[in-house]
């Protein structure tokens, strides 16, 4: 899996900038707990990721980490559009498993 590369700001990131990204699938973090801390930012996004887990970056079209990336650089959100496209995944039964 390719990762973005290194940041390399073009200004500096506020303390108050935070990303609050959280994908719909995640069984650790949920969107209401990540919405809610987001609310105790002043200028903090938050962006709903679909079928994705835990580490929403990790998405295979690379939309979260060039988003997430852009929101670090720039200080905004960029163009969303890209989340619709982000495929479905493939969840398949456990062996042997009686559910």
């Amino acid at each position: 899996m390719a990762h973005p590369p290194p940041l390399h700001l073009d200004r500096p990131v506020p303390r108050r900038t935070r990303p609050g990204r959280p994908a719909d699938l995640d069984a650790t973090t949920d969107v209401a707990a990540t919405r809610r801390t987001a609310r105790q930012y002043r200028g903090a996004t938050f962006l709903k990721v679909p079928n994705m887990g835990h580490v929403a970056e990790y998405d295979p079209s690379g939309c979260v980490a060039g988003l997430t990336s852009g929101f670090l650089r720039h200080g905004k959100l960029g163009d969303t559009a890209c989340l619709a496209e982000i495929p479905p995944l493939k969840v398949e039964p456990v062996k042997g498993s009686n559910r």
